[in-house]
């Protein structure tokens, strides 16, 4: 009992000490930051100097007092990141943390435009509406509105200069809840300032739901809808509209390996045995996935050939990664740099391989293609929807992807830990980049734009899908032969 009882006396004091760094121990987690960055990352400096960055790092110091919260710390780090402009490069929190008390959530679910929020529905089991719906929030507790959102907003990268990902992020479903309770307050009863939609402004004291009973809407399913093919465990499916049933549709969420190619083959197959004239390939909110998945994609729908340059650096560092991950790096090393028929080129320290792909001869559709796309399509969701666009009749709608449209980072994305916070920092190793012209830092821009309005939001409106259907009835019939 007694080395029990000296053991949970240990844990406490670590965890009790782990909420607060000194500034030497926060030097050391700055100066272990500069070092992965620099000397893993593959572009380091695509939109941003390496003497930019390590300014960035020196600001990372500038707190007041001899010491720093571990919430304050994650946000700085978190902040930090953010100027490289890539989406893969992130911090996640280490494993090692206290056992937090229950976590109450805003009652309802809203919509944000620029620095504006506003009250959409309920997002407890019964809906109910705390707040009227299309009232703005002005306030909750001592925050306004637009502080709120300035916050939110900096809590993810995404690749180059783009700004729909994040917008998209503290828009969909419940993540505006989620973030609210991570940066702001977790307090079982919030004060909210709110005007109704003639301008009257009101104070309401509102009970917030435990964390744990919050509903959004992404747990519905639409019952319209009849599942032709599906992959095994992740949400890829493939159906025709429930009311047109010459648009074939693709819904990715995500990329898989082999389960979504298969699932990609399926469908091809039963769209040109029915000859059915469209497909929509819905990347809405896909965040990624499987590189060779999407790849498999490109091909059975593009017209030609394209090359993608793949580069890494040759030497890296391999301080303060997770000692599981050594075996891992080797054999990916050894597969990219070593074990190949033609060797990579080498130049200023970086490997270089440029893979050419080919259409598919097997597995090929000709109909017409629609991609849909918003700020949260990303890595090899973006890098589908880059391709589709250059290399073959698919007609983009949306809003700008938050992944590259000229160049991404990813494929190996190893996992390191700061020294001190033991916060988790992950960095990519590989840069793709797809020689289609210069990188302007933008992602896939839409043909046919789409943007939101609160109006649209509390209508109901599927603006992309209206989109998809004016276009069908106003041009001339397609044929898929």
């Amino acid at each position: 009992m007694r080395i029990i009882y000296a053991i949970l006396v240990l844990f406490c004091t670590y965890n009790a000490q782990a909420q607060q760094f000194s500034r030497q121990q926060a030097q050391k987690d700055a100066a272990a930051l500069q070092r992965m960055v620099l000397k893993v990352h593959p572009s380091p400096d695509a939109y941003i100097t390496k003497d930019s960055f390590r300014t960035i790092i020196k600001e990372l110091m500038d707190f007041e007092g001899d010491s720093i919260d571990a919430k304050d710390w994650e946000i700085r780090i978190r902040h930090a990141l953010l100027p490289i402009g890539c989406g893969h490069t992130y911090m996640a929190r280490g494993k090692s943390k206290t056992k937090q008390k229950s976590k109450y959530a805003l009652p309802f679910q809203v919509f944000c435009q620029k620095d504006r929020i506003w009250a959409i529905s309920g997002v407890d089991s019964i809906k109910t509406d705390i707040i009227p719906t299309g009232s703005e929030i002005l306030s909750i507790g001592n925050y306004k509105s637009a502080d709120l959102i300035a916050v939110m907003l900096r809590h993810q990268p995404s690749d180059g200069y783009n700004s729909t990902f994040q917008g998209r992020v503290i828009n969909r479903d419940l993540f505006f809840n989620y973030l609210f309770m991570k940066y702001f307050s977790t307090d079982s009863v919030q004060f909210i300032k709110w005007a109704d939609q003639t301008g009257i402004e009101h104070y309401q004291k509102v009970k917030c739901l435990l964390e744990d009973d919050l509903v959004g809407s992404e747990t519905k399913s639409d019952t319209t809808i009849k599942i032709i093919h599906r992959s095994k465990k992740v949400p890829q499916f493939f159906f025709y509209h429930p009311e047109h049933d010459s648009i074939g549709v693709l819904k990715l969420n995500t990329f898989s390996g082999r389960a979504g190619t298969k699932l990609f083959q399926k469908a091809i197959t039963d769209m040109n045995q029915k000859k059915t004239p469209y497909l929509v390939i819905d990347l809405r909110d896909n965040t990624g996935g499987n590189f060779s998945s999407s790849i498999n994609l490109i091909r059975y729908i593009s017209n030609q050939s394209f090359k993608i340059e793949f580069s890494r650096r040759l030497f890296r560092s391999w301080r303060h990664h997770l000692p599981l991950q050594y075996l891992g790096r080797v054999a990916n090393f050894a597969n990219f740099g070593l074990l190949r028929v033609f060797p990579p080129k080498i130049k200023n320290g970086k490997t270089y391989r440029t893979i050419k792909y080919k259409p598919s001869k097997k597995h090929h559709y000709n109909g017409q293609v629609f991609v849909l796309i918003n700020g949260m399509s990303f890595s090899a969701s973006s890098q589908t929807a880059t391709f589709l666009k250059e290399n073959s009749n698919a007609i983009i709608i949306g809003e700008e992807t938050g992944g590259g449209s000229r160049a991404i980072n990813g494929m190996q994305i190893p996992v390191l830990r700061l020294p001190e916070s033991r916060l988790l920092i992950h960095i990519p190793q590989v840069h793709l980049k797809y020689q289609l012209g210069k990188d302007e830092g933008k992602g896939v821009m839409p043909n046919i734009p789409i943007n939101y309005t609160l109006d649209d939001i509390l209508a109901h409106k599927k603006l992309e899908w209206e989109a998809v259907l004016n276009w069908i009835n106003t041009k001339p019939a397609v044929k898929n032969n």
